[in-house]
C-alpha cells in the first residue's frame, strides 16, 4: 500500500529548498559583483534562512512531544 506523496513533502522539499537557496545566494552575490561585500550578504543571508528552517522544523515536532505521531505502531 503506498501512499502519495505532496509535492512538498520529504526529498522533493529539501531539493526545493536546497535549489531556492542556491539561486538566492547566487542572486545576492552576483549584485554585488561577487565581491567581498557580496560574500557577507550570501553569509548574512544564509545563517538568518537557516535559523528560520531550523525554528520551523522545531516548532513542527513540538505537537508530537510525548506522543506517538501518526502512523507509528507501538
Amino acid at each position: 500500500m503506498s501512499q502519495r506523496q505532496n509535492w512538498f513533502e520529504g526529498w522533493r522539499l529539501l531539493a526545493v529548498l536546497s535549489l531556492s537557496l542556491i539561486a538566492l545566494s547566487l542572486w545576492i552575490a552576483s549584485m554585488r559583483q561577487f565581491e567581498v561585500e557580496g560574500v557577507r550578504m550570501v553569509i548574512r543571508f544564509t545563517a538568518r534562512s537557516s535559523l528560520l528552517l531550523f525554528c520551523l522544523a522545531f516548532s513542527a515536532a513540538a505537537p508530537w512531544v510525548g506522543q506517538n505521531p501518526p502512523g507509528m505502531v507501538t
